[in-house]
């Protein structure tokens, strides 16, 4: 490792504090949730279940490099519905310090000032997406 490395590295917080929109209880209902990541620990949340069609649940990983000063989030689906199974995965990535956006009202999409805490702009890195009734199907 070069010295410059070293002092980022050194400069670098062991851990990260960053506001996320997660999904809430009822229709379009997204909620903002401050979360600490600490160096290599992942942190991950779960939901879905079964539904009058069949299945669904997602994943939402994030994970703070601290040697990269990057925070890495990837967004797992996976489902089964009267189309048959289909998946998806996004992978986007945070540089600490770097771009953030504002809040926003809710109600109104207007954007509401809380310097406390920014919401991460992630930028996608990768996406792929499966439809197994389709590739059945010979598509």
């Amino acid at each position: 490792m070069s010295p410059d490395q070293i002092a980022q590295l050194k400069s670098a917080p062991p851990r990260v504090r960053l506001w996320v929109t997660y999904w809430g209880s009822g229709a379009d209902n997204y909620v903002p949730v401050r979360i600490t990541l600490i160096d290599g620990q992942p942190l991950e949340f779960y939901r879905g279940g079964q539904h009058d069609e069949g299945y669904s649940y997602s994943v939402e990983r994030y994970v703070y490099d601290r040697e990269s000063g990057i925070v890495s989030l990837e967004f797992i689906q996976d489902g089964r519905d009267c189309d048959g199974r289909h998946s998806s995965c996004v992978e986007l990535e945070w540089p600490v310090n770097s771009a953030t956006r504002p809040w926003e009202d809710w109600s109104t999409g207007e954007p509401v000032e809380r310097p406390e805490f920014p919401i991460a702009y992630f930028d996608k890195v990768d996406s792929s997406q499966r439809d197994y009734s389709a590739e059945m199907a010979g598509y």
